[in-house]
């Protein structure tokens, strides 16, 4: 058994945890302060957080340029459509 778990003992569909002898509390409190492992999941949902919201702002401020943009396209291929059909242009 991995150290700083407390054993259990089934008895029947109920569980108990044996006491932790003294001393073994502060042990397991320090092993607790001193690991490290979740601080980088956290830099990493930070780290991710802000790419998503950069890349949201972003997409909110282009796209209203990309919406006049195809805006004036659609217009070019209406205009050009309508030359090819009546031959007037």
């Amino acid at each position: 058994m991995p150290t700083g778990y407390r054993n259990v003992a089934s008895i029947g569909s109920e569980f108990r945890l044996k006491p932790l002898e003294r001393g073994q509390t502060m042990k397991l409190f320090t092993k607790f302060a001193n690991d490290e492992s979740g601080a980088v999941t956290v830099d990493w949902v930070v780290l991710t957080a802000a790419i998503v919201g950069i890349a949201i702002a972003v997409i909110t401020l282009i796209s209203g340029g990309i919406e006049d943009a195809a805006n004036g396209i659609n217009a070019e291929l209406m205009n050009a459509q309508s030359c090819n059909n009546y031959s007037n242009c």
